[in-house]
């Protein structure tokens, strides 16, 4: 599906020359590691502990593409897609605001639709939610001073959650020949 959207653009754009592949791998793989930059940030870490982390991140994806003989574009898009998620995600938590929750779900959605492992940032996000965010206050006296709102923001994920797998789901089982 949208893993393929990065080489469908290359071929139409430069045909087999390859320089448009390199520029893609690159480009991809500095979105993905610019938008773990901007998440390591939010989740409270300095500017220098996030620049390093993501330049390690960036080192390791580049000479992993340099082993195979064509870069794979769906990784670094994946890992793009889910870090925008996230970032937008936290921000939905704390400011409860209705763009954040619609960045959160539709950068989600376009990773579930790029690679199926996306499938394992529901229960990361959820570990986050329930372990790490706001980890200055337990979770027992952060849900009883917010029960309100905790309820709502867990109801209505729960719902657009289903709902993204739900779509990804009867699309996938038509592509491949169940439905």
């Amino acid at each position: 599906p949208l893993a393929l959207l990065p080489w469908t653009l290359a071929a139409k754009t430069a045909g087999t020359s390859l320089w448009i592949y390199h520029l893609e791998n690159v480009l991809l793989n500095m979105a993905a590691a610019v938008s773990f930059f901007f998440l390591l940030e939010k989740l409270g870490n300095s500017v220098k502990k996030s620049f390093l982390a993501s330049l390690i991140f960036i080192s390791g994806t580049a000479s992993a593409a340099i082993a195979g003989f064509a870069p794979n574009l769906s990784y670094p898009l994946l890992l793009t897609l889910m870090n925008l998620s996230f970032l937008s995600g936290i921000c939905f938590l704390g400011t409860n605001s209705k763009s954040h929750l619609f960045c959160h779900v539709f950068f989600f959605a376009l990773g579930l639709f790029t690679l199926e492992t996306g499938i394992g940032f529901v229960p990361v996000f959820l570990f986050y939610v329930l372990f790490v965010h706001e980890s200055n206050i337990p979770l027992e006296e952060y849900c009883s001073n917010h029960p309100d709102r905790i309820r709502k923001q867990a109801a209505v994920l729960a719902c657009l959650y289903a709902a993204v797998f739900a779509a990804w789901f009867i699309m996938r089982r038509l592509a491949v020949g169940g439905g």
